[in-house]
């Protein structure tokens, strides 16, 4: 009797072994994780807050500066501190071609036309000091006319520091008064400068 049950047992368990065999495979289920009750889902195309950073560019007419409207920007966590490193300033007259290149340091250290100088870090704090007034890193502006090479003098303003870099192209005709002040500054600078070696 007891090898009856075994062997009706085994008889059992091989015909669900057939059996099993023979039926399809179960169907995969998906394995999304589920969005916790505590999330948002913002569905797509929606405008992100903070994705973008709200401005205004408005061009201003030809010779007058004109700024980015940063007005619906958050500020900055910690506050920046506006310094330059090196303002380069090169004038080149399209008439004839010549070319005078300037560059000013922090540290007051000049060069111009591949001469050093040494100038009074007064007057070139005063000269960055102007150039944070004018906001030079917002400015925005057409300074120079349709060929860059027809008018009489060019002017490239490049300023560099911590910040980052920003180069204004300028042409006689063109030049906005804030920006011809910071040139006037710079050419005083020079002028007054004395020889490195001397």
């Amino acid at each position: 009797m007891m090898r009856r049950i075994m062997l009706g047992s085994e008889l059992a368990c091989g015909v669900l072994v057939a059996l099993a065999a023979c039926s399809p495979a179960p169907a995969p289920t998906s394995t999304a994780t589920p969005v916790p009750p505590t999330s948002t889902v913002i569905p797509a195309g929606t405008p992100v807050p903070l994705a973008e950073i709200a401005q205004t560019v408005v061009i201003p007419a030809p010779g007058q500066l004109g700024y980015i409207d940063t007005s619906g920007t958050p500020p900055p966590l910690t506050p920046i501190v506006f310094t330059l490193d090196q303002i380069q300033f090169e004038v080149i007259d399209n008439s004839n071609g010549e070319r005078s290149l300037i560059d000013i340091f922090a540290d007051g250290s000049v060069t111009r036309d591949g001469s050093a100088y040494t100038a009074d870090p007064a007057q070139v704090q005063a000269l960055i000091d102007q150039l944070e007034a004018i906001r030079i890193y917002d400015v925005q502006g057409i300074f120079t006319g349709s060929n860059t090479s027809a008018g009489p003098v060019s002017y490239y303003l490049t300023v560099s520091g911590p910040l980052g870099s920003r180069s204004i192209a300028t042409q006689d005709g063109f030049i906005p008064p804030e920006l011809q002040a910071v040139f006037d500054a710079i050419l005083a600078i020079v002028d007054s400068a004395s020889p490195a070696d001397a």
